[in-house]
């Protein structure tokens, strides 16, 4: 299945840059569901079942005011903010859209 393929190759951009860009107090939990969904991506299971917890994991990712849903690079100059967050802002909405 090639969305699983896909999904690992994003998950393992998000954490890369949560793993460069958030603080590691605050992103520590994040940082482990990433690892747990990449390890759930390279098991040897059947597709759909990875799917389905990935799915799972993903949820915890994103609550309401907390973890990487408020997940934002800061940089004084605006366009270099900007620049720096839009990856991880594709990554997220290609996410939510094989997801949801």
């Amino acid at each position: 299945m090639e969305k699983i393929d896909e999904l690992k190759q994003l998950f393992k951009e998000m954490l890369i840059i949560v793993q460069e860009y958030g603080d590691s107090a605050s992103y520590n939990a994040p940082k482990e569901i990433l690892k747990r969904i990449l390890s759930i991506l390279e098991a040897d299971a059947d597709d759909a079942d990875k799917f389905a917890e990935v799915k799972r994991e993903y949820n915890n990712l994103f609550f309401p005011k907390s973890s990487l849903s408020e997940f934002c690079i800061w940089r004084d100059d605006f366009e270099e903010r900007k620049k720096l967050n839009q990856p991880f802002s594709d990554i997220t909405d290609r996410l939510w859209e094989i997801l949801k």
